[in-house]
């Protein structure tokens, strides 16, 4: 059972500081967490748009994993809780999921996304 006594907010970032994308995430252990990011990024089969497009800028090892807060949690939610206020304060672009979503914000999200789609495919009718 995790100890969330001992947990960690932590944000993924390029070594090279032209590439400003971030990636905000929690664990109860970062050693396990950036030992399951590093296997994860170097599995071709996974193709997330995290490590997508950390294999675009240079690979994990051209990356960090920061720890940016020791945090006391109660239990999963508290942590997650946690981790969506530093989400929140430093707006990554690399997170798809974001821990305690309410139901609106994952439909209003989803219709933007829609709409994107739809502006593409329209520009893109538009200009062939």
């Amino acid at each position: 059972m995790p100890n969330y006594k001992e947990s960690s907010i932590y944000k993924i970032c390029c070594r090279n500081h032209n590439v400003s994308e971030i990636y905000i995430g929690s664990t109860t252990n970062f050693t396990r967490r950036k030992n399951a990011h590093k296997t994860s990024c170097n599995n071709p089969k996974i193709k997330t748009p995290l490590y997508t497009f950390i294999h675009r800028h240079g690979g994990f090892l051209n990356w960090e994993m920061i720890e940016i807060e020791r945090y006391k949690a109660y239990d999963k939610r508290h942590l997650e809780t946690r981790e969506r206020y530093w989400i929140e304060q430093m707006k990554p672009s690399l997170n798809s999921c974001f821990p305690t979503q309410t139901r609106e914000e994952w439909m209003h999200k989803k219709q933007m996304k829609a709409d994107l789609e739809m502006a593409s495919l329209v520009y893109q009718f538009i200009t062939s």
